[in-house]
């Protein structure tokens, strides 16, 4: 009781001393200050970042970095079996170079039994052309000699005329004196008229074997012609099928490129329309092919701002590239359009995502003071490149809002406005 009735009389001296009653009450100290000053900034700060900050609307998708924005093939318009192949995977390679060549049984079977069959024809031709000709040339010495023995034979008769022509003459005048009975001018005159019959049939005669030569002569040429013409033409086919050998044993290439995949080996056997290689464009930048669902891929519009993640790079380390939308497919893409663009089904299938998708080309923004040679969001970039056939992540950047005109509608709504 002693020890209460103390602490009771210290208290009531203490509020009734007049020795503290010009001192300051204190309310909050500097510290409690410092914090209210920090939270009224912070506040400031947030009403100015509602107002004028931007909250981007983003729609994601996944893909492919590739020059052209699309992968060209090269492939067989033949069956057979691979050969031969002259190049290999980072080759550059040229419109019209040959990047293969494929076995063709068939054909060269048919090449070589047209080959040998030509040589015996040759040999035929050649052993028919002297036999030919050497019977030509006995034929044509035998109406040569013919010739001259009528020739001959004529020169004769006409001497024959002549003498007989003078007897004929002696013998009218005899006739007339009655030297000569009738009969025997009239034997004369039929000896000088068969000996004429005999000229006549001798110019008639070499008449026709001017008209043999001449057919002798033509028979030879034309058939001459004919094994020309025969062999010519068996020379065409197999012409023809050397030049359908080399257009089906050699794979060309179509494009300029630098080749991606190879999907043949020496020995292969292959069918028509069997992809041999993948290459890309060399000229042409490199591009990002995004993949992203339909129901946001409609959103997209070109010249829309694109963040690029390539796979090979941490993001929370370099950022991202910096790209803008080029191009957007008007209707989903089929996995038949993904193939003609990738040319890779595995691909086909991670990608797709076994949804409806639409194409978006992205075109990169370049800088050629980053090692990569593209601008980067936060930093110069990864040391290394960034290289084709780099699968990557997109993020399209559709619409940037006040976080104003975000709050404002949650307010209405909360309080039913």
């Amino acid at each position: 009781m002693a020890d209460t009735s103390m602490f009771r009389k210290a208290a009531l001296e203490k509020l009734s001393s007049p020795e503290q009653l010009d001192v300051l009450m204190k309310v909050t100290s500097p510290r409690g200050w410092l914090a209210l000053s920090a939270l009224f900034a912070i506040i400031v700060v947030v009403i100015l970042w509602s107002y004028f900050g931007a909250i981007p609307e983003k729609v994601m998708g996944q893909g492919i970095l590739i020059k052209g924005a699309s992968i060209r093939e090269i492939a067989s318009t033949t069956a057979g079996q691979i050969k031969k192949i002259n190049t290999k995977v980072g080759d550059i390679i040229r419109q019209g170079q040959v990047i293969a060549e494929i076995g063709q049984g068939g054909l060269d079977r048919q090449i070589n039994t047209l080959s040998k069959h030509i040589e015996i024809i040759k040999k035929q031709h050649i052993e028919q052309a002297i036999l030919q000709e050497k019977n030509l040339s006995l034929s044509l010495q035998a109406l040569k000699e013919e010739t001259k023995s009528r020739q001959v034979s004529t020169a004769n008769l006409q001497k024959q005329i002549r003498s007989l022509q003078e007897k004929v003459n002696v013998q009218k005048t005899l006739f007339k004196k009655g030297l000569v009975t009738k009969s025997t001018l009239l034997n004369t005159q039929k000896e000088l008229s068969a000996t004429r019959s005999s000229i006549d049939n001798n110019n008639v005669r070499l008449a026709q074997i001017n008209s043999e030569i001449v057919a002798l002569k033509r028979s030879f040429n034309k058939t001459e012609v004919g094994r020309e013409n025969s062999l010519n033409q068996l020379q065409r086919e197999l012409g023809e099928l050397k030049s359908k050998l080399d257009g089906s044993s050699k794979i060309i290439s179509a494009y300029d490129g630098q080749v991606l995949e190879l999907m043949v080996d020496q020995g292969t056997l292959i069918q028509p329309q069997s992809r041999i290689l993948t290459l890309e464009a060399l000229d042409n930048t490199l591009e990002a092919v995004l993949y992203i669902p339909a129901t946001d891929g409609k959103r997209v519009k070109t010249g829309m701002e694109v963040r690029i993640s390539p796979s090979t790079v941490k993001a929370e380390e370099f950022g991202f590239i910096i790209a803008e939308v080029r191009s957007v497919s008007e209707f989903p893409t089929t996995l038949g359009g993904m193939r003609r663009v990738l040319r890779n089904e595995a691909l086909v299938k991670e990608l797709s995502g076994n949804s409806s998708r639409i194409e978006i080309i992205a075109k990169l923004e370049l800088n050629p003071n980053t090692p990569s040679g593209f601008e980067w969001s936060s930093s110069q970039g990864p040391d290394s490149g960034v290289f084709s056939g780099t699968l990557c992540n997109g993020t399209v950047i559709i619409n940037k809002r006040r976080p104003l005109g975000l709050v404002i509608p949650l307010f209405k709504k909360s309080l039913g406005i």
